[in-house]
């Protein structure tokens, strides 16, 4: 085998990696997409909810679930 050999065979292992890195980072993307769209799902009906009830404490409980939603996805970067 040639020196040419072994360092293509190592190029070909550093490009597996990169391809399998690539794939991993767009099932990170797409999951961190999925709890966003869910996480502003919550907010909103937490919304409507404490906006039915429209005072009391249910009315505050769902204002606090509202408001986490929203902070949690600041955190997310929305």
């Amino acid at each position: 085998m040639s020196e040419w050999d072994n360092y293509c065979d190592e190029i070909g292992g550093v490009c597996k990696d990169m391809e399998a890195q690539a794939a991993r980072i767009a099932e990170l993307e797409a999951e961190n997409e999925r709890l966003r769209k869910e996480l502003n799902l919550i907010g909103t009906k937490a919304d409507f909810c404490a906006d039915e009830c429209e005072y009391g404490p249910d009315a505050t409980s769902f204002r606090l679930i509202a408001d986490d939603a929203k902070r949690a996805l600041k955190g997310a970067g929305e």
